[in-house]
């Protein structure tokens, strides 16, 4: 899941006040974030955070591709998933 907050001047497009931006994604932090970020332009700013829920989840399935086409065996992909959880 992932919480998104965002800025936006449609009609001047003046610059973002990042400060702000900032502030409001760091609201979302007490909701179990694992990795966010911000963009802003003249008229837009964006935030995002990935809220992390694997510590209330009683079973995680994991489906991988066995498809040749690959980079990584599955077996490598499995262990990279396992150690990012």
């Amino acid at each position: 899941m992932c919480g998104i907050v965002g800025l936006f001047d449609t009609r001047e497009q003046r610059a973002v006040d990042v400060a702000v931006l900032g502030r409001m994604n760091a609201v979302q932090f007490h909701r179990g974030p694992d990795e966010g970020g911000q963009h802003a332009e003249p008229g837009v700013g964006l935030g995002h955070r990935f809220l992390r829920h694997v510590a209330r989840t009683r079973l995680l399935l994991h489906l991988l591709s066995l498809s040749p086409d690959e980079e990584l065996p599955p077996e490598e992909r499995a262990r990279t998933r396992r150690v990012a959880l």
